[in-house]
């Protein structure tokens, strides 16, 4: 982001992320954004984000999806004097959900997706979500085969001031 602001003078940006994408971008909120030497972010759109520690008994992979940084990061993404919470951003929360029973999109538990409510709180932000359902709604099918999904990010992104 430092060289994007050198080379090219980018002061603003939007960012996308998937899946465990959204920690990186998360934990570059957290740590980088009070920098004013570096780009500002306007608008984030989450998709099929692990925010808090897996539950066991939905996500039964590997053992170090459970991770309890997890949970530490997430922490501090919720505390009063998180640096997120003074930003000036809009946040989409794109989630999936693959029946009305199974509550995950085959990787990632709605709940856990769902959880940024908590951080995008403070007085200059946005909250919006989407729940998407059925076949499309799968972890990897959001991102590649869902155009309502898409959709909905062009028209988060691009259609705000029309």
């Amino acid at each position: 982001m430092k060289m994007l602001h050198r080379k090219y003078g980018v002061t603003r940006f939007n960012a996308v992320a998937h899946s465990w994408g959204n920690n990186a971008v998360m934990y570059y909120l957290e740590k980088y954004s009070d920098n004013k030497d570096q780009p500002q972010i306007d608008s984030l759109v989450n998709i099929a984000a692990p925010m808090q520690v897996l539950n066991h008994n939905i996500y039964r992979r590997n053992d170090w999806r459970y991770s309890p940084q997890l949970t530490k990061d997430f922490r501090s993404y919720m505390a009063p004097d998180s640096v997120i919470h003074k930003l000036h951003i809009r946040e989409l929360n794109i989630m999936g959900q693959l029946s009305m029973k199974d509550h995950f999109d085959k990787a990632v538990p709605v709940s856990s997706a769902k959880s940024l409510k908590k951080v995008f709180k403070g007085p200059h932000q946005t909250y919006e979500a989407r729940l998407f359902t059925g076949h499309r709604a799968e972890h990897s099918a959001l991102t590649r085969r869902n155009p309502r999904v898409l959709h909905d990010i062009e028209s988060f992104l691009w259609e705000r001031n029309k």
